[in-house]
């Protein structure tokens, strides 16, 4: 089956996660009017909607995980303005019901592309924070914030060039302990890009970086 969702009204949607939970499809992104994070549950067989909801709030989210607990965790963003963001780690039940969000700042945008449940029960949520939308070539670094099984932050680090920015996409909790973090990176000096991966011990310190 070929599914196309969408309100009258609404002027912009994507999906940009998807999960399998429960025997369903659940897909996560974002939509315009009103804006926020978009979440919609279908049956894998016939296609036909279980729910759809809307968390408004300016929240958009890139990513869905299904918790153990029976939950889901998403990662995304919530918009403060329009130079001004910050990394959200929201939680819904299985209806689509919002549990609590949390967010996580910086002096100018911050972002998460992707949220994961840990080993310990809490989360871990990655992405870019000190990202000017006004300078976006110089400036930018790796953000990977651990929290307590409520959202609540224990750690947070950040991964820096000396010139230039880099931006976070995806994330893995390693089974020795520690993260493995990928993303790209950009050098405003040499004007050299690529891709980027930082393994970390359990408490996030860089032990090795490799560029490609």
């Amino acid at each position: 089956f070929e599914l196309t969702f969408g309100n009258p009204g609404t002027q912009y949607e994507r999906f940009n996660s998807g999960t399998y939970f429960s025997g369903d499809l659940v897909g996560a992104g974002y939509a315009t009017s009103p804006s926020g994070a978009y979440i919609v549950r279908v049956n894998s067989s016939t296609g036909q909607y279980v729910w759809q909801t809307r968390l408004g709030d300016a929240t958009e989210a890139n990513s869905i995980q299904n918790t153990s607990d029976g939950n889901m965790i998403l990662g995304g963003t919530k918009l403060n303005g329009s130079n001004s963001s910050k990394m959200a780690l929201t939680k819904i039940n299985g209806n689509g019901g919002w549990l609590w969000t949390k967010t996580f700042s910086s002096p100018l945008q911050s972002q998460a592309e992707k949220a994961i449940q840990t080993a310990d029960g809490g989360y871990a949520i990655f992405g870019i924070r000190d990202w000017d939308l006004m300078n976006q070539f110089a400036s930018g670094k790796l953000y990977l914030v651990k929290t307590n099984s409520n959202g609540d932050s224990l750690w947070a680090k950040n991964y820096a060039v000396p010139a230039g920015w880099q931006r976070g996409h995806d994330m893995i909790e390693l089974s020795g302990g520690g993260y493995a973090l990928a993303g790209e990176s950009y050098n405003s000096i040499s004007g050299v890009g690529g891709s980027i991966i930082i393994r970390t011990n359990a408490s996030g310190d860089t032990l090795w970086t490799r560029t490609v």
